[in-house]
Parts: structure tokens; C-alpha cells; sequence
């Protein structure tokens, strides 16, 4: 499993370090400034997929958004992989992305500060 997210934002790798101390599976972090052309066509995902959200590869299925962060909680102990399970849940899914948003849209208030999710990256 690969999680991809903004190398430059630091809530994103305040959060993949919460995760990271909390795996018992295998996650591969890249900073979404790292994965190539090629890559993004393997996974079908785009440059602009990627400045959005989070986003998960695991074999074939990429994740996005609220989908991602389940799918990584998936790799987790103790209750994480239950709390990613109900996160995906059908109806429940919709509220957990709404969530994901405002967070996304909110990250440069929160602990960590600078964030380019949600950033136009080519200032258009």
C-alpha cells in the first residue's frame, strides 16, 4: 500500500507520523511532489487527484479523500482498521468525506500550519 500526500504540508506529516506509530501492516509514504508521469498513469490518477487529497494505491484500487484515510486505517492496530471500516460504510461514507473537506480546506489552521491541498499548484 502507498499513501500519498503533500510533502510540504506539515498536518499531512504530523498525520502520516500519527499513522505511521500506529501500523501493524506495510505503508509506503511519498510526497505527492515525488510520483512520477508514469505512476500517475499506472494508478489513474491525475496531478490535480493528487492536490486535492490524501490518496491510497493498493494493488489496482487507489482511494481518495475520506476513502484513503479508512484504507490506512485499515494497516493499523488496536481499533483503527474497525474505525477505517465504518469511515467506508455506505451512507456514512458521504458524511466522512464531507468531514475530509473541510479539514482539506481548513489545514492551514490547523497544528502544522502550510498546506498546498486544495492549493491551485499552477496558479491558475
Amino acid at each position: 500500500m502507498i499513501l500519498i500526500l503533500d510533502g510540504t504540508c506539515g498536518f499531512c506529516q504530523q498525520c502520516a507520523l500519527w499513522l505511521e506509530r500506529r501500523l501493524r501492516g506495510s505503508i509506503v509514504f511519498r510526497a505527492n511532489q515525488t510520483v512520477t508521469d508514469d505512476e500517475l498513469e499506472r494508478w489513474s490518477l491525475t496531478r490535480h487527484n493528487l492536490a486535492e487529497a490524501v490518496c491510497v494505491v493498493d494493488g489496482a484500487t487507489t482511494y481518495q479523500g475520506a476513502r484513503a484515510v479508512a484504507a490506512a486505517l485499515g494497516q493499523c492496530r488496536a481499533c483503527w482498521p474497525l474505525i477505517g471500516r465504518i469511515i467506508a460504510f455506505p451512507g456514512i461514507a458521504i458524511v466522512s468525506e464531507a468531514i475530509y473537506r473541510v479539514v482539506a480546506r481548513n489545514r492551514h489552521r490547523l497544528p502544522g500550519a502550510t498546506c498546498g491541498i486544495g492549493q491551485n499548484p499552477a496558479g491558475e
